[in-house]
């Protein structure tokens, strides 16, 4: 593994704010990968949620989910570092992800269903309205985005759309560059990739890019890309060795584990045409 040196990706980036790493690793994923990036600017220009030039001078932060889109509008307008008027935490609340969810007695925050994310993990994510994420963190954004356009797991939540545009495979460490679904093909397109310690104690979130059969993954704790094959388990290793060397923590707090989430985009949405 190594930084790459080649150009930065062609969006708005910056370094994150806090443990917000679950976040980036959630939007870097949809807004730098080549094949995505084709497919939400047809949504943009579909549902006419092009960021005015006042949003664009001025950076005005997100405050709704139509917001959002614009915020995802703004990013994908070109290399450059995101204005400071818009906050993590702001983003994060327009996509309803930290909306009205109250810590019960124990401290813990109702997710999404016990298999996506543990006990112990949705109590890291209470401590504060945005630090720590969960993997529901990312099936809940996608939701709220693409709605009846969107399939986790291949579970039919969708009212019926059984052939979606987006579609997010089961967890794993190898996954293939296409596969086929209901006579459909679905193009890998990023993974929302989670590093964690012992216990789950602490972990770091990346994501997955995938641009011109280049694979690397963007780090929004250094605002960096480093070259990473992550679509196979054959680099899992090398790219722990990586980042237990960059945090230099303690031994015993070494990140151990990585969990990968791919996402996949329809072909015929996601091609030039």
């Amino acid at each position: 593994m190594s930084k790459n040196n080649s150009p930065r990706i062609n969006v708005a980036t910056r370094l994150q704010q806090g443990g917000t790493c679950w976040f980036h690793a959630i939007i870097s994923g949809l807004i730098m990968s080549k094949i995505c990036r084709r497919y939400l600017l047809k949504v943009i220009r579909e549902r006419g949620l092009s960021p005015t030039k006042s949003a664009l001078k001025t950076g005005a932060c997100p405050r709704t989910i139509d917001g959002f889109w614009k915020y995802i509008a703004y990013r994908l307008k070109g290399p450059k570092s995101i204005s400071p008027r818009i906050r993590n935490v702001n983003a994060i609340k327009a996509a309803g992800l930290r909306r009205n969810k109250i810590a019960n007695f124990f401290g813990f925050i109702p997710r999404f269903g016990n298999t996506l994310s543990t006990y112990r993990r949705r109590a890291l994510a209470s401590r504060t309205s945005v630090t720590g994420g969960t993997v529901s963190d990312l099936y809940n954004l996608y939701k709220k985005l693409f709605g009846n356009d969107f399939m986790y797991q291949n579970k039919n939540k969708n009212n019926g759309n059984t052939k979606p545009p987006v579609f997010i495979l089961r967890k794993g460490n190898d996954f293939p560059l296409f596969f086929n679904h209901k006579g459909d093909v679905y193009t890998l397109s990023h993974a929302y990739i989670v590093m964690m310690g012992v216990g789950g104690v602490w972990g770091h979130a990346v994501s997955g890019i995938l641009n011109n059969n280049n694979y690397v993954v963007y780090d929004s704790a250094s605002n960096n890309t480093v070259r990473w094959w992550w679509r196979t388990s054959e680099d899992d290793k090398n790219a722990l060795t990586f980042f237990n060397k960059k945090f230099d923590l303690p031994r015993y707090f070494n990140l151990r584990t990585i969990k990968k989430y791919a996402v996949y985009i329809r072909y015929d949405v996601s091609s030039e045409n």
